[in-house]
């Protein structure tokens, strides 16, 4: 028998009932910390979460509006290309 065991029958059942209280109190504020815990996780998830949607947001718009100018540039360059071919062509032997 363990020494617990031992002082559980020797106080009797009061005492028994004291001790198991004493764990259950003890394992309720385990509980109510781990959860006062999680529920702090969970809050930075969300805040770290808005700022990484808000920052892809940006930068998705800024690859759009890259996008458009690389399209343009690559328009005048096409544009500037025929120029060139035409004047090639036009001033012939």
């Amino acid at each position: 028998m363990d020494e617990k065991s031992v002082i559980v029958a020797e106080d009797g059942p009061s005492a028994a009932a004291s001790q198991l209280s004493a764990v259950l109190f003890d394992q309720m504020q385990q509980a109510q910390a781990a959860y006062d815990n999680m529920l702090k996780m969970i809050s930075e998830i969300d805040r770290s979460s808005s700022e990484i949607t808000e920052e892809v947001g940006k930068c998705k718009e800024w690859a759009i509006e890259r996008k458009k100018m690389v399209e343009e540039e690559k328009e005048r360059f096409r544009v500037a290309a025929l120029s060139a071919l035409d004047l090639l062509n036009t001033s012939g032997p």
